[in-house]
């Protein structure tokens, strides 16, 4: 029976030699080398964690990715009654707690109700066997990244999209995914399009 053995591959990004003044008869000594294991790296427009990747760092260990399709094409960003959401925070990383905000705000207006952050929080979905269920509605900045990747990560229609960013109550940044415009909504009782996002 043949015997395999596993193979693990590095790579050496710097040697750094320590070279000794020696006669001809003695051998250089190497002072210290540098190895690091290889990881795989991702790639904007990979299909990856249940969606697709739209944003990396840190060489592509780390980034943002897109739900496959729009949670929906038209919901109101309010849940029946206008009231401040506490959301107004951008960047990366704010659509987390600006959907957590929002859900906690709203949700005591109608148990049942349907709104832009919550259909993001609800979203879930199973990709090689792993359940993904921590999803969030972009903030204003992510927005605009996923904006920027549309073509990569498709799907989108011509349309204004919702962000979590709050301007001040009644009022939320939006983006046309025609244009890329981005603006302020004058109310959250319209029915903008809705595109989950999660990071890795």
């Amino acid at each position: 029976m043949k015997q395999f053995s596993a193979a693990v591959f590095i790579c050496l990004p710097m040697v750094v030699a320590k070279i000794h003044p020696v006669s001809d008869s003695r051998p250089l000594r190497i002072a210290s080398i540098h190895a690091k294991i290889l990881v795989p790296a991702h790639s904007i427009g990979e299909k990856y964690g249940g969606g697709v990747v739209f944003y990396i760092s840190d060489e592509g260990q780390h980034g943002l990715i897109a739900a496959t399709a729009d949670q929906n094409p038209g919901i109101p960003w309010y849940n029946g009654l206008t009231r401040h959401a506490g959301s107004e925070s951008d960047g990366l990383g704010a659509g987390v707690t600006n959907t957590k905000a929002i859900v906690a705000a709203l949700i005591r207006d109608d148990a049942n109700g349907r709104f832009a952050a919550r259909v993001c929080a609800d979203y879930s979905v199973k990709s090689g066997g792993i359940a993904y269920a921590d999803w969030y509605l972009p903030s204003k900045f992510e927005l605009n990244l996923l904006f920027l990747q549309k073509k990569m990560v498709g799907g989108f229609a011509n349309t204004n999209y919702w962000s979590s960013t709050e301007y001040k109550t009644n009022s939320v940044w939006i983006q046309e995914f025609g244009s890329g415009h981005q603006r302020v909504s004058n109310s959250e009782s319209y029915a903008n399009a809705v595109r989950a996002i999660r990071a890795f």
